[in-house]
């Protein structure tokens, strides 16, 4: 029984420190190199005018703004139901499919690093 209370004690204090201590630096780190990433978007789009389609900029612009505006949002659960609805949903796997084709006609290696992968390459749209 002793046990079992500090392994209880232990996973408490392991999950107080994770969830308000690294998690946040986590998500904030990879907040910060969204920025970075939107920022380079967006100041190839000012440099390099006409080398991006509008729909390219677009899709990767609001792609990242949701990104960054949804971080503290993301965590195992969310990701699990969201394989489950792609796997169930016809529907939303569609919408998931037609949103990646997108950057698939980027001719801007640039740009293509920062969407998504290649659907040839990718098993579905979240892994």
């Amino acid at each position: 029984m002793t046990y079992l209370l500090r392994a209880a004690a232990f996973l408490a204090l392991f999950h107080f420190l994770y969830e308000f201590a690294i998690a946040p630096a986590i998500r904030l780190r990879l907040q910060y190199s969204l920025f970075a990433l939107r920022d380079e978007l967006r100041r190839m789009r000012f440099e390099m005018r006409g080398c991006c389609h509008d729909r390219h900029f677009c899709y990767l612009q609001d792609s990242l703004n949701v990104v960054i505006a949804l971080a503290g949002m993301f965590d195992i659960a969310l990701i699990a139901r969201t394989r489950r609805l792609q796997a169930h949903d016809p529907e939303f796997r569609t919408r998931c499919e037609s949103r990646s084709r997108i950057m698939d006609d980027c001719t801007l290696d640039t740009a293509r690093s920062i969407g998504p992968e290649p659907r040839s390459s990718r098993q579905n749209c979240y892994s």
